[in-house]
């Protein structure tokens, strides 16, 4: 029995039953092979975890790992390395879900038509703006178009394993009735009650549906058999559940595979402040510190656990550095803001309005500038589309003399 999944994770299954058809390809153009923080030394093969006797290897796990990061780096800006090993956490956690359901796809005997396939391969190819761009977009995911279709194929699939579960799900008129009086507090009946039960029986359905899909998958997880093989996703699994000593253990047995991994220095940091042992907590953070000088968040976190800790020149110190070192990124200024206030840092506070201020200025700037190149582009597009259309003159019917003259 595994109990890894928390119950959000769970209520998710009906919003979005598979992440990676959609983190793999609607990064579309913005995908380049770019990496995002610091790839694990591991062998390709190996697996990271064992669903059911299905292994997820250390590649697969990697690649689905730097395209959410991507996907993460070009919502929110920079992540805080505070979150690398949740993420990390959150990536398995999903592959596994994956794994799970295909396997009970597979038992139930779910199809896919190819006429489904296609509907879905066209919808996809609708999000671009000509095949040009969509076959773009497949290289720098990585993707060929046969590769799409198997990741296309396993979601249509978990779509109809899901649909087929929902299916059990009933509201009786009696339900429905019951759910208007005690909401309403008058008797279900009458024109006011005939309007709103169509809405009514729709909210009671979905509700329905998404409890008989919780209590399924819930079957499902407590009869799989469950393996991860990977220290650091163990120790915050272990962390998230208030075991702190046990978090400990697996971070320091990461550490020896992988001494130069700045962000389990950071788990283990992260681990000792909320033990209350201050020490251990800035010694680790020191380490990811000096393996990753230039990140501002780093510092973030340092100076953080000197504050905490009373040293309030050596935090204010580590975050003037993450304050230069993060000079366009405006979040951080407002963090830092908040933290020189809390210290009576005023000339630090005022220097940080300054900046963010001037940030303000910059980015409403870019905006406008945006705004001028999109209208101007919109204004291209239609000279380009009234120069292809024919003149009025050129549609124009000929006059039988004209036609006769061209037929000698």
């Amino acid at each position: 029995m595994f109990t890894g999944f928390n119950k959000r994770a769970k209520s998710r299954l009906l919003k979005g039953i598979i992440i990676f058809v959609a983190v793999t390809f609607a990064l579309g153009l913005a995908y380049t092979g770019t990496r995002i923080g610091k790839p694990a030394a591991t062998d390709q093969g190996r697996p990271i975890a064992v669903v059911n006797g299905e292994k997820i290897t250390s590649g697969a796990f990697a690649e689905a790992h730097q395209r959410v990061l991507l996907n993460q780096h070009q919502q929110m800006g920079n992540i805080p390395p505070e979150l690398y090993g949740p993420l990390r956490v959150a990536v398995l956690d999903q592959m596994v879900q994956q794994a799970l359901l295909l396997q009970e796809a597979k038992k139930e005997r779910i199809k896919v038509s190819s006429r489904e396939l296609n509907e879905k391969l066209n919808q996809q190819k609708a999000g671009f703006s000509s095949d040009k761009e969509f076959k773009q977009a497949l290289e720098y995911s990585g993707l060929t178009v046969g590769k799409l279709r198997d990741l296309l194929r396993q979601q249509l699939l978990l779509e109809n394993l899901i649909n087929k579960v929902k299916a059990e799900a009933k509201v009786s008129p009696e339900e429905v009735k019951k759910a208007y009086q005690e909401e309403n507090k008058k008797a279900p009946q009458g024109p006011d009650f005939e309007k709103a039960r169509p809405e009514l029986e729709k909210r009671l359905k979905s509700e329905a549906e998404a409890k008989v899909v919780d209590k399924w998958f819930k079957g499902v997880m407590d009869s799989a058999k469950i393996d991860i093989f990977d220290d650091e996703i163990n120790g915050i699994k272990s962390a998230q559940k208030g075991e702190l000593d046990k978090a400990i253990t697996y971070y320091e047995s990461a550490l020896k595979h992988d001494p130069g991994n700045q962000y389990v220095y950071v788990d283990l940091g992260i681990a000792y402040q909320r033990k209350k042992d201050l020490d251990k907590a800035v010694a680790n953070f020191k380490k990811a510190v000096d393996l990753s000088p230039n990140d501002p968040y780093m510092r973030l976190l340092l100076g953080n656990a000197y504050k905490e800790k009373g040293m309030v020149e050596e935090a204010a110190g580590e975050f003037r550095q993450a304050s230069d070192l993060g000079y366009a990124d405006i979040l951080l200024h407002l963090r830092l803001n908040s933290l020189f206030k809390a210290m009576s840092k005023d000339a630090d506070a005022k220097n940080e309005e300054k900046r963010i201020q001037e940030l303000q200025k910059l980015i409403e700037a870019q905006r406008k500038a945006q705004e001028r190149q999109l209208q101007e582009q919109q204004q291209k597009q239609d000279q380009q589309k009234q120069q292809s259309q024919p003149s009025p003159e050129s549609q124009s019917p000929q006059s039988p003399e004209a036609q006769g003259a061209q037929k000698n």
